[in-house]
């Protein structure tokens, strides 16, 4: 059986820009997806919002199936920033293999 390429994908929660979880939820099912990336820091900043958006998620469909936050000086603005600033990136504190 072969599995439809939807059922492989996900949406990347952060992208969406959602102000709140019902419209997040209205964002994925516009969209069609149920599987999702959520970003983590509106749940971690503003845990009396999004505290119990899990449980929305399972009650609409919707699978997590990872999670994101954001680094102390991460810039997305641009594609220069992302690449001056974006994720972890090895430096002179890490051992040497």
């Amino acid at each position: 059986m072969k599995i439809p390429i939807r059922d492989h994908l996900a949406v990347c929660s952060w992208s969406l820009q959602p102000q709140h979880p019902q419209q997040l939820l209205e964002q994925m099912q516009q969209i069609g997806l149920r599987r999702l990336q959520i970003g983590l820091d509106p749940i971690r900043y503003e845990p009396a919002v999004w505290g119990q958006f899990a449980e929305r998620a399972k009650t609409a469909g919707l699978v997590l199936v990872s999670g994101m936050f954001g680094c102390v000086g991460e810039d997305y603005s641009t594609m220069e920033t992302i690449r001056q600033t974006g994720g972890i990136v090895p430096n002179h504190t890490w051992p040497e293999n």
